[in-house]
């Protein structure tokens, strides 16, 4: 007699449902769990791991803003929305390593910046793009290997053409000095795996050496790099802050109009991102109300809308927490702020609808580690595959 042999159950559940049903569950699913559940058949796997899916998935995440976020010692990186019995390792493979910097995300993938102990007086750094979600992460030389104060270089991080599943990641550094900035920028996709400089003639208008970049870290939106800057007057007085931009396909500078003129006196400000468009995050310093504008239309300044504020009568029982920045935006209508105290740093989600905040208690084993923990870091989960962005 012959025996038939039985299909999986996996198997069996793809035929009851119709593909689309199946693409559609498989969309709202987090990426921890499609990393297991492209395990339970092949066409489960060909599904989750084409490029059209991966890029469909990361663009929903991105809509309904699906971030998560870490924070940082200056010598790893801890999950405060995860697993709460894992840590993420990020160095073991360099034990030699002084510290990093996380210094922009795109797509769900990290920038960071590396530096290694040496004999030298100055550091010996690298950058490495990584993957948290996968764990998967590439190497690439650092624009200059030795430099004494990499503080004074500016990064930014993306791709370009905009909305292709093709995409170019590009690293891109300006190196400010005294006199002049000198623009580099490194492709993934290039085999050279050299860095070349760029002359944009906008660059000297800018003149990045001349102005302070306000951010720690810039935001990637619309194909362009964003950063918040000012000079100085006479005086050291801040003056002219405006957001600098850098479109990662034409591979140019430009400048996008504020919804208002920017304080750097007064107010604390951080740039962010709503739902793909860009927004700012004000903290005015003398009352302490803090209010979120949206670019609706992306280049236009009258489409600058306030969305949120947050009066000051929220922020009474942290009255020894003064200075606010927004991280991210959770879900529809949850704000992640963050504080740094000197003797206990708050992470809080400001519910937009009932006005309350949540505070976010950390784990008691890390409390002692991240004493002097420096910031919080958001990036939306993805698939997006290491081994693809270097083809």
């Amino acid at each position: 007699m012959m025996m038939m042999t039985s299909k999986s159950s996996s198997e069996k559940t793809s035929e009851y449902l119709p593909l689309d049903l199946l693409q559609e569950i498989l969309f709202r699913s987090p990426v921890k769990s499609l990393a297991r559940l492209k395990h339970v058949s092949k066409s489960w796997y060909t599904l989750i791991t084409d490029p059209n899916f991966i890029y469909l998935h990361l663009n929903r995440s991105l809509q309904h803003n699906k971030f998560s976020f870490f924070i940082s010692n200056s010598n790893n990186l801890y999950s405060i929305d995860q697993d709460p019995t894992a840590t993420t390792q990020l160095l073991s493979d360099h034990p030699q390593h002084r510290g990093f910097q996380v210094k922009a995300s795109c797509d769900g993938l990290l920038l960071l910046l590396l530096s290694l102990k040496s004999s030298e007086s100055k550091s010996k750094v690298f950058l490495r793009i990584w993957n948290p979600s996968t764990g998967e992460f590439i190497n690439i030389p650092a624009a200059n290997e030795y430099v004494s104060n990499y503080n004074r270089e500016t990064y930014g991080f993306g791709y370009g053409p905009y909305g292709s599943n093709r995409k170019d990641y590009k690293v891109l550094v300006v190196a400010r000095s005294a006199n002049a900035d000198k623009v580099k920028i490194f492709s993934t996709a290039s085999r050279s795996r050299t860095w070349r400089v760029i002359k944009d003639s906008r660059i000297e208008h800018n003149n990045f050496h001349k102005n302070i970049v306000y951010d720690r870290q810039g935001v990637f939106v619309m194909g362009a790099f964003h950063w918040l800057v000012f000079g100085f007057n006479l005086g050291d007085v801040p003056k002219d802050g405006r957001i600098i931009t850098f479109d990662f396909e034409c591979e140019k500078f430009n400048n996008i109009q504020t919804p208002k003129p920017l304080d750097f006196i007064n107010e604390n400000l951080r740039l962010s991102m709503w739902r793909e468009n860009l927004c700012l995050f004000v903290q005015d310093l003398r009352d302490c109300s803090s209010h979120i504008f949206v670019m609706k239309e992306y280049g236009a300044r009258d489409s600058w809308c306030k969305m949120y504020s947050i009066p000051d009568q929220t922020l009474k029982k942290y009255k020894r927490y003064r200075l606010w920045s927004m991280v991210c935006f959770i879900d529809d209508g949850k704000i992640l702020l963050q504080h740094e105290h000197v003797s206990r740093p708050k992470v809080v989600l400001y519910d937009t609808k009932s006005c309350k905040f949540d505070e976010l208690e950390l784990r008691e084993d890390l409390e002692s580690v991240l004493k002097k923990w420096s910031d919080v870091y958001a990036y939306v989960p993805s698939l997006v595959p290491i081994k693809d962005i270097t083809r």
